[in-house]
C-alpha cells in the first residue's frame, strides 16, 4: 500500500519511501542480472537486444491483468506466439509479421474486453447503490 496510500501504510508501521526505495534497487539488480546473463550468452552487447523487451512486458501485464497467475498464461501465450513465428518463418507458410498482428488483435480484444466489463460492473454497482439508497428513503 506504500505506493497508492502513503498514509495508510506510515499509519501500518511501513515506511512508504524506504519501501519505494528497496523496490527500485529490487528491480534494478534483477534488471542488471537479466543483463549480465544476455551479455555473458553471446559474449558482447548489441543495443538492439532488448527493443521489444519492454513491450513484451506490458503486453503481458496486461493480458494478465497484473496478477501472478494470469500474467503466467499471458506469457505462455506470448511465448507460444514467439515460437509460432519462427515456425511459420521457416515453413514459408505464412510471413513472420502475422504473429505481430495476432499479438495487436489479442492485447487490443483483452483491453478493450477488460473495459466493458468495468464499465458494467461500474454501471451495475450504481443501480444497486441506488437501489438501497430509495429502500431506505422509503
Amino acid at each position: 500500500s506504500s505506493g497508492l496510500n502513503p498514509l495508510a501504510a506510515r499509519a501500518g508501521g511501513v515506511p512508504p519511501k524506504r519501501m519505494v526505495i528497496i523496490a527500485m534497487l529490487m528491480s534494478g539488480g534483477v534488471g542488471g542480472l537479466v543483463g549480465i546473463a544476455e551479455i555473458m550468452d553471446k559474449g558482447r552487447y548489441d543495443p538492439n537486444f532488448v527493443g521489444f523487451l519492454g513491450f513484451n512486458g506490458i503486453s503481458v501485464a496486461l493480458l494478465g491483468r497484473n496478477h501472478p497467475a494470469g500474467i503466467a498464461v499471458g506469457a505462455l501465450l506470448w511465448a507460444f506466439l514467439d515460437a509460432s513465428s519462427d515456425i511459420l518463418q521457416v515453413t514459408g507458410a505464412a510471413p513472420k509479421e502475422i504473429v505481430d498482428i495476432m499479438r495487436g488483435v489479442i492485447l487490443l480484444t483483452a483491453v478493450i474486453g477488460y473495459e466493458i466489463v468495468r464499465r458494467i460492473r461500474v454501471r451495475d454497482e450504481a443501480a444497486q447503490a441506488a437501489a438501497r439508497l430509495a429502500g431506505v428513503a422509503a
